[in-house]
């Protein structure tokens, strides 16, 4: 306990008074309760999750967000992906790398081609496949965060990353793709995107081809245009690849400058929870150092990375990424563990990376569901129950994190429940205050090596309104209960 208690005054030192301000007081209790997942050393009585289904905890925050979006090459597989968005409930798609499935959507060299033309000629501009990628997308439920720049540019010929030859105008350009999609210029819409995002990882050489003085005067070039066409307009600086490195310099500037910045997004790949926790505190932090209290935290890009950068030039590694080390049960577990905990993160918006094909991704080359795929539709389980129920997690075994929610109606309730990497494999989990009188019925799914979220066959039907159940969890593993009212006599199946 002492060395809880110093822990929490370390992070108290470190994080300042907004530390209670975001809610952060919690995290020593989360590091004890499976939330950090450093430790595999138990004391006695551990593995207990307890919710109490008649008190609230608030919302269940969708931050399940992604990057990339819906397929419109291959149309056979257009309307599929459509629906897999829409059945993940994909809050928000950010729109970057789009170059990869489509290079001649998204990005401002794809939009306005020719850059000696006059940025001001909607003659100049090419919208009509971005349109078509974007109308598809919205089909899905999802809205837009719209990155505004390039794409990564893994080729030996960087074509471009490029700083721009004229910044005045690479920013009026930014401002009409913006008229083109919130008010109607150049034949375009009313779509109301939100985000608007200048570059991407400026702080990486394949993103970037300029020095970050550059990006600075890039961004406020951009940002001023861009205010002073709409002043209600949010726009956020490029997504940082090493938010440590990255951020107090940029915010330095910012500040110095009196530059707005509505969003604040960065990065991070990772296979350590800890790292993801640690970034989301020192990024909030580093925000409200610099004075930019109300601008919004978003992880705009993250997934589990279990590699080594260093060893990418290898073909075989990268095979053995694909096809072991991410989309397996491992990177699933991860997958379901972060959105969990991003739940009790000063973390506003969140973007998976990403929602395409290929190893990084939720689906293979052939389009089909890779695992981690289904940590996603279970979260999406739980936000169609998305009242936040109480959960008590003192002696959860660390490594694994878990949730609860109840629907508006309480006719329904979910647990969600992660094991990472416990070695702990049972957990009992305490339910309490079942809000309808008849019978429970609980259906549990399962996602590890052999099961893609499938039905248990062990449905069980409870009578009391207040239980526990002990669950089978060894990590690698996934499980959502379902528990609904069943009248008497109905069959449990």
């Amino acid at each position: 306990m002492r060395c809880i208690i110093n822990l929490k005054k370390r992070l108290l030192k470190s994080c300042g008074n907004k530390f209670q301000e975001y809610k952060l007081l919690l995290l020593p209790i989360l590091l004890v309760s499976g939330f950090i997942l450093n430790s595999n050393a138990q004391a006695p009585g551990q593995g207990l999750i307890s919710f109490d289904l008649s008190k609230s905890n608030g919302k269940i925050k969708p931050l399940n967000g992604m990057s990339l979006g819906t397929d419109v090459r291959y149309a056979e597989w257009t309307d599929y992906l459509t629906q897999a968005y829409a059945d993940l409930k994909i809050p928000y798609t950010r729109l970057h790398d789009c170059h990869y499935p489509y290079p001649d959507v998204v990005d401002i060299p794809a939009i306005f081609p020719l850059f000696h033309l006059d940025a001001d000629d909607p003659s100049s501009y090419n919208f009509k496949k971005t349109d078509d990628y974007i109308l598809e997308l919205l089909k899905s439920g999802s809205k837009i965060a719209y990155r505004l720049g390039v794409s990564i540019e893994h080729s030996k010929v960087k074509y471009y990353i490029h700083p721009p030859a004229d910044y005045d105008k690479w920013a009026k350009i930014c401002v009409n793709i913006i008229r083109h999609y919130n008010e109607g210029w150049a034949n375009g819409f009313h779509l109301n995107i939100k985000y608007w995002e200048i570059w991407n990882e400026p702080d990486v050489d394949v993103c970037w081809g300029g020095s970050k003085e550059q990006y600075f005067e890039l961004y406020k070039t951009a940002v001023k245009a861009i205010k002073k066409h709409n002043p209600d307009i949010m726009v956020g600086t490029a997504g940082a690849g090493n938010v440590y490195a990255f951020g107090p310099p940029l915010l330095a500037y910012c500040k110095e400058n009196q530059l707005p910045i509505d969003f604040f997004p960065w990065h991070i790949y990772t296979a350590d929870p800890n790292k993801v926790v640690e970034s989301a505190v020192y990024a909030r932090k580093l925000l409200d150092d610099y004075g930019y209290t109300k601008t919004e935290s978003h992880l705009n890009e993250w997934n589990h990375w279990p590699g080594a950068w260093e060893k990418l030039k290898d073909r075989y590694y990268w095979k053995k990424m694909a096809t072991t080390g991410m989309g397996g049960a491992v990177s699933t577990a991860f997958t379901a563990s972060t959105l969990i905990n991003l739940q009790d993160l000063p973390v506003d918006q969140a973007f998976f990376y990403s929602g395409y094909r290929g190893i990084f991704s939720l689906f293979d080359f052939y389009c089909t569901p890779r695992k981690q795929f289904y940590a996603f539709k279970a979260m999406a389980m739980l936000l169609g129950a998305s009242g936040r129920v109480a959960c008590e997690k003192d002696s959860l075994y660390s490594g694994i994190s878990a949730i609860g929610g109840l629907t508006e109606q309480k006719n329904q309730a979910i647990i969600m429940v992660s094991n990472y990497n416990s070695k702990q494999g049972l957990v009992n989990i305490r339910v309490a205050n079942v809000p309808w009188r008849n019978a429970t019925r609980v259906e549990v799914f399962v996602i590890d090596e052999e099961n893609n979220l499938n039905l248990s066959p062990h449905t069980r039907v409870i009578k009391e309104g207040t239980f526990t159940l002990e669950e089978e969890l060894p990590a690698p593993m996934v499980k959502v209960l379902r528990l609904t009212p069943i009248a008497k006599g109905s069959p449990v199946n």
